[in-house]
């Protein structure tokens, strides 16, 4: 059994880094390793963007906090109006998370959409492997909003018949005043705007993942999501274990062309490692001949 688990762990890890590499050499715009923030009128700003120059000066997007832990007994009220905790929704299962609005117009359906699509066909079961939970980030935000998007997305974007309609919980702060706390815990920043009137947020998209103690151990930033790299993040979630994000991993062996809009393989860099992992075989390989050299001598 152990023997399974860790051969399926490695072959989601081969797939999830197949899917990475090639987003990055085909530069698909949106995806798993490309988290983009939206701002009010809708025009995108990629966090590598913001990193250089913030929105208005301000701490906005997605600050990876692995390691730290949230407050399990933050509490949220479901699409029926029950009240409960990230601890009881979690129920000793790992956690993802996608955090969004309602009444958002730009890429919040989406992120519905992909977070629907992609746990529609991942080989977990949900409610017994895991517990999928979308939050809203606006303290306005009602149950009847909630209700209204888990209607919407479980019948417009659901795949396959067995995937429960209980499968993602749709919620709503229970506490305003802690809401805010909160999604800072988990690194997700924000900034709420009025134009003409009309109340919008400049945020940025994409999943956490927890383990069932609250652990911070995965981000996949996007609106579109690979099943094998969501997977394996809840199967590592599930053991606590911390997910560095592929896509980061990956930054070492790609150099990013802005005018191109594409990334290439930095053949340098990836020739250094393989001559440096070659000539620490060739030694490995020198010490046991000599070894077994001398055992035959004696």
């Amino acid at each position: 059994m152990l023997a399974f688990t860790i051969l399926r762990m490695v072959f989601l890890l081969t797939m999830s880094s197949l899917h990475i590499l090639y987003a990055k050499t085909h530069y698909i715009d949106n995806s798993s390793y490309n988290s983009v923030i939206y701002l009010a009128d809708n025009k995108p700003v990629s966090i590598e963007q913001n990193s250089k120059k913030s929105v208005q000066n301000e701490k906005i997007g997605v600050f990876e906090r692995l390691g730290q832990f949230v407050d399990m007994d933050f509490q949220l009220k479901d699409s029926d109006g029950k009240i409960t905790t990230l601890r009881q929704l979690a129920n000793g299962r790992p956690v993802v998370l996608g955090l969004v609005y309602y009444t958002c117009p730009s890429i919040c359906s989406p992120i519905m959409q992909g977070m629907v699509n992609t746990l529609d066909f991942v080989d977990l079961n949900p409610l017994k492997d895991y517990s999928a939970i979308v939050l809203s980030f606006d303290a306005n935000d009602t149950v009847a909003y909630a209700k209204e998007k888990k209607l919407s997305s479980m019948t417009n974007f659901r795949k396959t018949p067995d995937f429960p309609n209980e499968g993602i919980k749709f919620t709503v702060a229970a506490n305003k005043s802690e809401l805010r706390p909160f999604t800072d815990s988990l690194g997700f920043f924000y900034k709420k705007v009025t134009r003409d009137g009309v109340v919008d947020y400049i945020h940025t998209g994409g999943l956490i993942f927890l383990s069932p103690e609250g652990k911070i151990t995965r981000y996949i930033n996007g609106i579109k999501f690979n099943p094998s790299t969501v997977e394996l993040a809840l199967m590592q979630s599930r053991n606590g274990i911390i997910g560095t994000t592929i896509a980061n991993a990956l930054k070492f062996c790609f150099a990013y062309d802005p005018e191109a809009r594409t990334y290439s393989l930095a053949w340098s860099r990836v020739l250094a490692v393989l001559m440096t992992l070659g000539f620490i075989g060739f030694f490995i390989y020198l010490m046991r001949s000599g070894r077994a050299k001398k055992q035959e001598i004696n």
